[in-house]
C-alpha cells in the first residue's frame, strides 16, 4: 500500500469536470510527443539507473538539452529535435575529426529561476574585420590569395560542430563547404568565440576560438589555414584554473605594432563597470599567454556598455581599437584605444550622438574600408524596429571619426537588423571591403547578402547566396569575429515527468533563448533530473497525469510495518500518492518503496521551492 499521511496539513481532493479531463487529454498528448523527440535523455539517465550507481549521489542534477528549434521568427514555439542534421548542400568530402581537449559538459541551470547561465553581457560585439595597413585587410583569407571567404562554424548538436567556408567568387560566394567536423560530443559550439587572425603574418589567415572549458577556465584553440581550408585546431593556451571567465571575454583581432602579425585583443569584464584590456602577443605556432595593457579602474568602464572594433583611421597599418559605448538613454560614444609600442593607451571619446538618438542595443559594427584608400571607416547596421534597418558610416578623421552619415535604408517593413551577422569581407580582392550579412530567412533558411561598396558608402544589400529550405538554421551559425555570448533564460517548470523504467524523476522547463544580439525563442527542455524510488512490487506507482494538489514541508507517513515521522518537502499529486525527500535510505534508482516517489532530500528541496500546486505530473513506464 501508499504511504498515508496521519498529520499534518489536510489535503483536498478534488473531481475531474470535463472540460479539465479534455484540457488533460491535450496536455498528455503534446507531453507524449515531446518525450519522444527527447527520448535521447533517457540514454544517460538509464545508465544511471541500470545498477551501475544504485547508491546515487544525493546532489542535484541540472541539465539543459539542446532542443533544435525550426521557425525563422522570434520567439516562436518550438520543440525538441534530437536529430540536428548538418546544412544541406555540403558535397565536401574533408569531414576529418577535430583533436580538441576539454570536451564540453552540460550547461548547468542556476539555482534560482529567471537568471541567465551564461553570463549577465548585454549586446556583445557584432561580426568585425581587422585592418593592417593599405593593403592588409585581415579577414578570413586560408589561401592566401588576397580574395577573403566567409567562415562559420555552426553546431550540428550534441556538443558536435563544423566550420564551413563559403569561398569568394566574382559575383560574391559559393555555396558553403564544411572543411571540418569535431568528433561527436567533442565540441560545444555555444562556447566558442571565433576570431580572425594571422599569428605569423604570412597571409593566411587561421581561426582563432577562445573555448570555455569549465569553472571559469578558458583554452584558446586555432585552426591552421590549409589550401582547402583549415586543418583540426590545436590548443595554444590554457588558463591557470578558475582565472579566465570566458563569458566575461570580447576579442578583436589586432596589430598594435604594424608588424603584419596580429595579436588577439580580449576585452575582459571585472564587474561593478570595471574592465581590463588584455593582448595574446603572437608567436610563430600561435599565442602567448595574455597579459594585461589597460585597466579602467574601479567602476570606470562597463564591459557590458561595449562593443568593439579593430580600425586602422589614419593608415598607419598599426591598428586601434574602437568601441561603441553606451552612454545613458539612448545616447551613444565612439572611444578609440590608440595604439602604443606595448598595446594600448586608455581610451579617448571621439564622437557623442546628440542626447537620446542613438540607441547602443540597436547598433552593429563592422570595420571597412568601402574607397580602398586605407583608411578604415566604423560601419554601423541600425534597427529601427519593424523589419526596418539603416546603414551608417563613421568616416576617419586625422584624430579618429567623424559623425556618422546613413549610406542606405531599408524599405519599411523589409530588413531586420536583429537576423542579420554581419561581416566585413572582399570577395574580388580589389582593397574596396564589401559587408556581407548572413541573414535569418525564417524556417530554418538563411541567406548571404552583399552590400557592396561605392565611393560615398555601400549600395543595397543583394542575395548572393540561399541555403536549400530548412537546411541552415542561421541561430546556429558563427561568423568570424562574433563575440556574443547566447543566453538562456530559465523561466519556470512546466511539468514533472516520472520514469518508471528508468527510475528517473525530471522537470520540463520553460525556457527563453537569445541566440544572437536580439534574437530570441522559446522552448521546453529539462532543467532538472534526479534517480528516484518508486513503488516497488505489490506497491507499483499508479501511472497517469496527475497534478500537485497539495504541499507540506513535513509530515508524518505510516502503512502496513512502518512509520516515518516528519517526512520531508512532500507534493501529494494523486489521493495518497506523493513525490518527497527521503532520510531512511540512499538507494536511488530502484523501485523498493510503498508507491510514493522518493528523492534525495537536498533534490526534493529544489523541487518543492519551484512546484506549485496545480503542476502536471506525468508517470509512466
Amino acid at each position: 500500500m501508499p504511504e498515508r499521511y496521519r498529520k499534518g496539513k489536510n489535503v483536498t481532493y478534488r473531481s475531474l469536470s470535463s472540460k479539465r479531463f479534455l484540457f488533460i487529454l491535450l496536455l498528455a498528448t503534446v507531453i507524449c510527443i515531446t518525450l519522444a523527440l527527447t527520448a535521447g535523455a533517457g540514454v544517460a539517465l538509464a545508465a544511471a539507473a541500470d545498477g551501475t550507481d544504485a547508491q546515487a549521489s544525493t546532489s542535484l542534477t541540472l541539465v539543459t538539452w539542446d532542443a533544435g528549434t525550426a521557425a525563422g521568427d522570434t520567439l516562436a514555439n518550438t520543440t525538441a529535435d534530437a536529430s540536428q542534421s548538418a546544412p544541406q548542400g555540403d558535397i565536401s568530402t574533408d569531414k576529418s575529426s577535430g583533436t580538441s581537449t576539454g570536451a564540453a559538459t552540460p550547461t548547468i541551470f542556476p539555482e534560482d529561476p529567471a537568471v541567465e547561465t551564461s553570463g549577465s553581457e548585454s549586446g556583445s560585439s557584432a561580426t568585425t574585420a581587422v585592418y593592417l595597413g593599405s593593403d592588409a585587410f585581415v579577414s578570413p583569407d586560408h589561401d592566401g590569395d588576397g580574395s577573403t571567404e566567409v567562415t562559420v562554424l555552426y553546431d550540428l548538436g550534441w556538443d558536435t560542430a563544423g566550420l564551413y567556408v563559403f569561398e569568394p567568387t566574382t559575383e560574391g560566394y559559393a555555396a558553403a563547404q564544411r572543411v571540418w567536423t569535431s568528433a561527436p560530443g567533442a565540441w560545444d559550439w555555444r562556447r566558442s568565440k571565433l576570431v580572425t587572425t594571422d599569428h605569423d603574418g604570412d597571409g593566411h589567415t587561421e581561426v582563432s576560438v577562445l573555448y570555455n572549458l569549465y569553472y571559469d577556465t578558458a583554452a584558446l584553440y586555432v585552426f591552421e589555414p590549409t589550401d582547402s581550408g583549415y586543418s583540426d585546431p590545436q590548443r595554444v593556451w590554457t588558463s591557470a584554473p578558475g582565472t579566465w571567465d570566458w563569458k566575461r571575454t570580447k576579442l578583436v583581432a589586432t596589430d598594435y605594432d604594424g608588424d603584419g602579425r596580429t595579436e588577439i585583443t580580449a576585452l575582459y569584464d571585472f564587474y561593478y563597470d570595471s574592465a581590463a584590456l588584455y593582448i595574446f602577443d603572437p608567436t610563430d605556432t600561435g599565442f602567448n599567454a595574455p597579459h594585461q595593457v589597460w585597466n579602467s579602474g574601479p567602476g570606470g568602464w562597463d564591459w557590458k556598455r561595449s562593443k568593439m572594433v579593430a580600425t586602422d583611421y589614419n593608415g598607419d597599418g598599426s591598428t586601434e581599437v574602437a568601441a561603441i559605448y553606451n552612454l545613458y538613454g539612448d545616447t551613444a560614444g565612439l572611444y578609440v584605444f590608440e595604439p602604443t609600442s606595448g598595446g594600448f593607451a586608455p581610451p579617448q571619446r571621439v564622437w557623442t550622438s546628440t542626447p537620446g538618438t542613438w540607441d547602443w542595443t540597436r547598433t552593429k559594427i563592422v570595420a571597412t574600408d568601402h574607397d580602398g584608400d586605407g583608411n578604415s571607416e566604423v560601419s554601423a547596421l541600425y534597427d529601427f524596429y519593424g523589419n526596418t534597418a539603416a546603414l551608417y558610416v563613421f568616416e576617419p578623421t586625422t584624430g579618429g571619426f567623424a559623425a556618422p552619415q546613413q549610406v542606405w535604408a531599408s524599405a519599411p517593413g523589409s530588413y531586420d537588423a536583429k537576423r542579420s551577422k554581419i561581416v566585413t569581407t572582399d570577395h574580388d580582392g580589389d582593397g574596396s571591403t564589401e559587408i556581407a550579412a548572413l541573414y535569418d530567412l525564417g524556417s530554418d533558411t538563411t541567406g548571404l547578402y552583399l552590400f557592396d561598396p561605392t565611393p560615398g558608402g555601400f549600395a543595397a544589400p543583394q542575395r548572393v547566396w540561399t541555403s536549400p529550405a530548412a537546411s541552415w538554421d542561421w541561430r546556429r551559425s558563427k561568423t568570424s569575429e562574433d563575440s556574443f555570448t547566447p543566453r538562456v533564460t530559465f523561466v519556470g517548470i512546466a511539468w514533472i515527468d516520472i520514469n518508471l523504467s528508468i527510475q528517473t524523476l525530471t522537470a520540463i522547463g520553460m525556457v527563453i533563448n537569445e541566440v544572437a544580439e536580439g534574437c530570441f525563442y522559446n522552448t521546453t527542455m529539462a532543467v532538472f533530473s534526479s534517480l528516484t524510488a518508486t513503488g516497488g512490487p505489490g506497491y507499483e506507482t499508479p501511472t497517469g497525469l496527475f497534478h500537485v494538489y497539495s504541499k507540506n514541508v513535513a509530515i508524518d507517513m505510516s502503512g502496513p510495518g512502518y512509520y516515518a515521522p516528519n517526512v520531508p518537502y512532500v507534493l501529494w499529486f494523486n489521493g495518497p500518492y506523493s513525490i518527497h525527500g527521503t532520510y531512511w535510505h540512499n538507494l536511488f534508482g530502484v523501485a523498493h518503496s510503498h508507491g510514493c516517489v522518493n528523492l534525495p532530500t537536498p533534490n526534493a528541496i529544489w523541487l518543492f521551492e519551484r512546484v506549485p500546486v496545480g503542476m502536471p505530473v506525468l508517470v509512466h513506464y
